[in-house]
């Protein structure tokens, strides 16, 4: 789980901390087979790190949710959904790299429905670590 930020304190200002466990905020929640709310909340809450280090907003607020159209990968279709993190572009961000934002984009889809799977974000990291890094033979 990804902690909360604590823009009063010495510490985690920036970053949060990455909890293991905390019971004390648990709760039981019903969700059909194979759904897991629990990755999909912590893929949103990565976004959220992701957007705030990219714009330096401490307080995790974004604009308004709006529609955008991304391309993640290169064999795979366009994407149009609404998202939290529709101001992470190259265009606001100069030194932004384009698919790191649309992948924060994609972790910041504003339905559950729209965002990665785990799998998902996992193959595009990989990706974009390839594009990165191409083998030097």
């Amino acid at each position: 789980m990804i902690g909360d930020l604590d823009p009063g304190g010495d510490r985690h200002v920036l970053i949060p901390t990455l909890k293991l466990i905390d019971f004390d905020l648990a709760a039981v929640v019903r969700c059909d087979p194979g759904e897991n709310k629990g990755v999909l909340r912590n893929i949103y809450d990565i976004g959220m790190v992701m957007r705030s280090l990219i714009a330096g907003d401490i307080l995790q607020i974004p604009d308004s949710a709006q529609m955008v159209t991304i391309k993640v990968g290169d064999n795979l279709p366009a994407k149009i959904f609404s998202t939290d993190g529709s101001d992470i572009t190259p265009e606001q961000y100069i030194n932004l790299d384009e698919d790191i934002g649309n992948l924060v984009q994609w972790c910041l889809a504003s339905s559950e429905k729209d965002r990665p799977s785990i799998e998902n974000l996992y193959a595009a990291l990989q990706d974009l670590k390839t594009k990165a890094t191409p083998s030097r033979d």
